[in-house]
């Protein structure tokens, strides 16, 4: 009796469900409708009924199943199974829910068969095409197509039982703290929970489209869609017919662990870096920018970072293999790499970094900001194209400008009126005054950056242990990232001590700008 079971699903699912979807118009409601039809064959099959012609009974409940659906005035229009099944088997109905599920089953292993099987399937069914139209159509040989429909009917039969034995699965979303380094939208790729689970599930090795849904119950045709986004933003790469991520996945424990070690060497190197700041004093005043003279508790904000960040770059450089390449160019016309941090809901990890705009060739105009990630805005982010477009007539007048322009520079705490007019809330400088700048914080640089080896060595060796060898090829793009992470840490015990004013609502990021201009 099962063998017949198995036997009538394997021969008239495809079929009767292409009669659905060309009568019903919608994936859904021909899912739901098929699934009725099976189980009422099944029914049919197991009571062992003698009929002189068994297909044309069949099709026979198709209709009248078809028919009752389309009756919107009958209460049958929304029969559900659980309905279906106490009408015909009164209340004892283990055995027929077993068969429902068997359906069911059926209906979800056909989603989890790869894009190159289901066509074929889908086309001889449901499609209803000779061997040679479907040849023509997939560019294949017809011997091609007869193996594949042989081979997708297989994988069908195999793998109802296991998709029948597993147990519901609850997911539960994949929470991600995501960044980049560099310059692209990782959010266009990694917001949605689909391409999580895909990206989760080809982390450790490469899968195929089937090996996936297997991994995580998504349907192939979801996941194929999936793909070609992931690839395109190069989130996932293609080995072979398998796909693998294309970015290192930062565990909680990682970053834990490299907090741990950075807090040591901030409180080893903070004094050092206030001595230093102290008898650099008057050296940066001598510079003569604009800002030069805003109070240490101000101008500290944006001066900490451009020291530390040289003080890193030297510890990599002392660590063999750790060195960051250049930044990638990307399909979609950014460059750079993915950040990515396993995290709880609320967790945001210490990090920082630095973004850059400029106009024009040789760094004729410039903007550059410090930022960490609990202060990071893009609002901000967003206005300083704006502000870099504006004059730089003595460093930091701002006159006859669009009042459009100026109330968007002064909601970001970039610009602020006064009796004299707008001026600037950042420190401007020439070029000239920039690249003076940038020695002096290289000398300071130059008594701190030996703490920092030892810190970036064990970073680099536990990433080597615990990332996936496939991805090593891209720890050196991440060490100077987390190393930076020291920079947070220092700000914030700066802050907490009140040696560094504390800022207002989003004044963080206007004490971490300068600008400069040729």
């Amino acid at each position: 009796m099962e063998e017949k079971i198995w036997n009538a699903i394997s021969t008239y699912a495809g079929p009767i469900f292409g009669y659905c979807i060309k009568r019903l118009n919608n994936i859904q409601d021909a899912e739901d409708l098929s699934q009725e039809i099976l189980l009422e064959i099944v029914i049919f099959i197991s009571k062992g009924i003698d009929v002189r012609n068994t297909d044309t009974y069949i099709w026979k409940i198709a209709h009248n199943r078809y028919a009752r659906w389309l009756d919107k005035d009958s209460q049958t229009n929304t029969l559900s199974q659980d309905t279906l099944i106490d009408e015909s088997f009164g209340e004892n109905s283990d055995e027929n829910i077993e068969r429902q599920e068997l359906i069911s089953a059926a209906f979800r292993t056909i989603g989890r068969i790869a894009k190159s099987h289901r066509d074929i399937l889908v086309d001889y069914y449901i499609n209803e095409l000779s061997y040679a139209r479907i040849a023509k159509k997939h560019h294949l040989p017809v011997g091609t197509v007869k193996t594949r429909l042989f081979f997708g009917k297989q994988k069908i039969k195999e793998r109802i039982g296991t998709i029948m034995n597993e147990n519901e699965k609850l997911y539960q979303p994949i929470n991600w703290h995501i960044m980049c380094n560099g310059k692209l939208n990782p959010y266009k790729y990694l917001d949605r929970q689909v391409a999580r689970f895909i990206c989760q599930a080809v982390y450790e090795k490469p899968l195929n489209e089937e090996e996936i849904s297997s991994v995580t119950g998504i349907p192939c045709v979801i996941i194929e869609d999936e793909l070609v986004n992931l690839q395109y933003g190069e989130a996932i790469t293609r080995i072979g017919g398998k796909y693998q991520t294309n970015f290192i996945i930062h565990t909680k424990k990682m970053h834990s662990d490299n907090i741990q070690r950075l807090k040591t060497v901030a409180e080893q190197i903070t004094p050092e870096l206030l001595v230093e700041l102290n008898q650099y004093d008057n050296t940066i005043q001598k510079v003569g920018f604009y800002g030069s003279q805003f109070p240490k508790d101000r101008l500290w904000w944006v001066l900490i970072p451009g020291i530390v960040r040289k003080a890193v770059e030297k510890a990599i450089a002392a660590i063999p293999g750790a060195q960051e390449p250049s930044f990638p160019l990307r399909r979609d016309g950014g460059y750079g790499w993915f950040v990515v941090y396993k995290c709880e809901e609320t967790f945001i990890p210490y990090g920082s970094g630095c973004n850059g705009y400029w106009n024009g060739t040789n760094w004729t105009r410039a903007m550059e900001y410090f930022w960490t990630s609990a202060t990071f805005s893009n609002e901000v982010n967003n206005n300083l194209p704006i502000a870099n477009n504006m004059p730089f007539t003595r460093g930091y007048e701002l006159q006859g400008l669009p009042e459009s322009d100026l109330a968007q520079l002064i909601k970001g705490g970039l610009v602020k009126k006064g009796d004299d007019g707008f001026a600037w809330q950042i420190p401007v400088m020439t070029f000239q005054q920039h690249q003076e700048l940038m020695g002096v914080l290289e000398q300071m640089s130059n008594l701190l950056y030996s703490s920092l080896i030892d810190a970036g060595k064990s970073i680099h060796e536990d990433y080597q242990n615990s990332v996936p060898k496939s991805l090593h090829r891209l720890i050196p793009g991440v060490i100077t990232t987390e190393t930076f992470t020291v920079i947070a840490i220092i700000l914030e015990k700066l802050e907490s001590t009140g040696i560094l004013k504390k800022p207002v609502e989003k004044d963080t990021f206007t004490n971490q700008i300068w600008a400069f201009y040729r």
